[in-house]
């Protein structure tokens, strides 16, 4: 009997773009999440004077926020 081992799947050409994909979908939903974790801590420490781009930039990425763990 052959013995097949889960790191054989990553040579062969059927899954090793379903990998590909699913490491770099998990790698962008960390970073988005990441970027708006500094975007919080930079509003909540920042004086009230400048907080307008800071603002706009969080209107800008927060449709992704929340509706991305909706569409998949």
């Amino acid at each position: 009997m052959q013995r097949f081992s889960q790191f054989d799947l990553l040579k062969g050409r059927r899954f090793g773009a379903f990998f590909a994909t699913q490491f770099l979908g998990a790698s962008n939903d960390n970073l988005f999440r990441n970027a708006l974790l500094a975007a919080w801590a930079v509003a909540a420490t920042a004086p009230a004077v400048g907080q307008r781009p800071l603002l706009l930039s969080l209107v800008f990425v927060l449709p992704f926020l929340l509706i991305s763990g909706i569409v998949g």
